[in-house]
């Protein structure tokens, strides 16, 4: 991204995908063939949120194959040879939809601008503490930007 004049970097993500200046913040999303890149104006935004986003129906379905494979262990007659086999395949189903669960949840940071649409980005790769960092410097660099247009407007 080139900088305006009087435009100064704040953060940067690792490979960019988040950029926030002291003006604009900018997000870049690109997988697989697709890209896409949404800029807005500090003054815009309107609101921010961060979420964990997961498909809690697997854990359902998991807990679903644990109780199938008790039941069918249980039903089974002792000298059936697929006796220990239906608790085998319950408990290990189980176990592979809840690794599936885990793997597959999301951390999602969105900001929300007037009048434009959502910018949504994954951001599990961040620790809690760049996620803080980024927060608190976008949240003061929104301040100091909203002062600075009121200054040039007269209101301020």
């Amino acid at each position: 991204m080139t900088l305006l004049t009087n435009e100064e970097l704040l953060f940067s993500s690792e490979g960019s995908d988040i950029i926030l200046t002291n003006q604009r913040l900018q997000f870049t999303e690109s997988e697989w063939g697709y890209a896409h890149r949404t800029i807005v104006f500090l003054e815009n935004i309107s609101s921010v949120e961060v979420r964990f986003q997961s498909n809690v129906w697997l854990i359902a379905f998991s807990v679903i194959l644990a109780f199938s494979g008790m039941f069918m262990h249980n039903s089974q007659d002792l000298t059936s040879e697929s006796h220990n086999g239906w608790l085998i395949l319950g408990f290990g189903s189980s176990i592979f939809t809840l690794v599936l669960w885990w793997f597959t949840r999301k951390r999602i940071l969105t900001i929300y601008s007037f009048g434009g649409q959502a910018m949504s980005v994954e951001i599990q790769k961040f620790g809690d503490r760049v996620i803080e960092d980024f927060l608190q410097k976008l949240f003061q660099a929104k301040v100091n930007r909203s002062n600075s247009m009121g200054r040039l407007l007269g209101t301020g």
